[in-house]
């Protein structure tokens, strides 16, 4: 079989350094040994001028520099590449609710182009597909995948630590939803002085602290070192030094959030940590028994949260099914022929 030749242009910021969205559906799935015979690819911030078979383009490309004329720019030269032209995206980045979370009306315009334009669009989630529908009726659906060569799994499980850490991890975007889950946060530790917060992702969070009820927890925030920002130094050191007794996931149910993954889910099992998620559609699934789901009512967290605390056999058993179900399920090694698949059809 003829090594098919491809151009993958991830999505970055100034720096041209790949964002984790782009590492976890392109960069990693492309460069596992499980379609080393099948490609011939090259990883760059702009289109290259070379005989080229397939391009694939992730969300906005060069975030900071969006705009329509751009697109309509480097279209027009994937066609005159004469190559087939594959648009990844996670987020719909059409809808107005997008506009509160860091994106502009240029963004939602050039997204509307690239979907329009592309020969087929790959998303993450059903949800996602039949929203974007109206858009692109050539549209498939490829999970995330977390790629094995990634996940340590050396948790130490301490039980001399007199603490009881219950962490979250997310970016800004995801405020409102951590709002969501405080109150029930400050009502357990008042009640057990012993649990400590641990959050990820807020230490350039500019409105973290402005966040109710954050000023009355007792919480420390956790990072990497500053050069093991990207992705996969990231996730080494989160599978490897992050020990935490239980995870939340707390999430709203809105328009912005409708059409999210479960990716939470699965960097949780991958950590070997229990979690608890927000009863809402994206999570339902995947979650089942493999976790826990609480209404987004403060008595519900409180009763959830409540319940894993008190209850080491669940939180172990909790954790076991989880993990089983990523290696079983969702890591790359067991992905990597969806991939595989989306190449035969191009």
């Amino acid at each position: 079989m003829k090594r098919l030749r491809v151009q993958v242009l991830y999505e970055h910021g100034p720096d041209y350094r790949p964002f984790s969205s782009s590492y976890i559906r392109l960069l990693r799935p492309f460069s596992h040994p499980g379609l080393s015979e099948e490609v011939d690819v090259v990883f760059t911030p702009t289109l290259l001028n070379r005989p080229t078979d397939l391009v694939i383009l992730d969300r906005l490309g060069d975030r900071q520099n969006v705009s329509r004329e751009k697109a309509e720019r480097l279209v027009s030269a994937i066609k005159d590449l004469g190559a087939y032209f594959i648009y990844f995206a996670d987020d719909d980045l059409s809808s107005p609710a997008v506009l509160t979370k860091g994106y502009t009306a240029t963004d939602s315009l050039v997204f509307r182009h690239y979907l329009e334009t592309a020969d087929l669009t790959v998303v993450t989630t059903e949800a996602l597909k039949s929203r974007l529908f109206v858009h692109h009726s050539r549209c498939a659906v490829i999970p995330n995948y977390l790629d094995e060569r990634l996940i340590v799994r050396n948790r130490r499980g301490n039980s001399l630590k007199s603490a009881f850490v219950i962490g979250y991890m997310g970016t800004s975007t995801h405020n409102e939803d951590l709002g969501v889950v405080l109150p029930a946060l400050h009502k357990l530790q008042s009640d057990h002085p012993e649990v400590v917060y641990e959050f990820i992702g807020v230490q350039n969070n500019q409105n973290f602290k402005t966040l109710p009820f954050i000023d009355h927890l007792k919480y420390r925030v956790a990072a990497p070192q500053p050069e093991e920002i990207e992705y996969p130094l990231f996730y080494l050191w989160w599978t490897s030094s992050v020990d935490w007794d239980l995870a939340i996931a707390p999430l709203q149910e809105n328009e912005f959030n409708q059409n999210k993954s479960d990716i939470k889910f699965l960097d949780y099992a991958a950590n070997g940590v229990p979690g608890i998620f927000s009863d809402v559609p994206i999570y339902r699934p995947t979650v089942q028994s493999k976790g826990t789901l609480a209404p987004n009512t403060t008595d519900s967290w409180l009763t959830a949260l409540n319940a894993m605390y008190n209850d080491r056999i669940l939180r172990e058993s909790t954790a076991r099914k989880a993990s089983h179900y990523l290696f079983s399920d969702r890591i790359l090694h067991k992905g990597i022929s969806e991939y595989r698949e989306l190449l035969l059809n191009c």
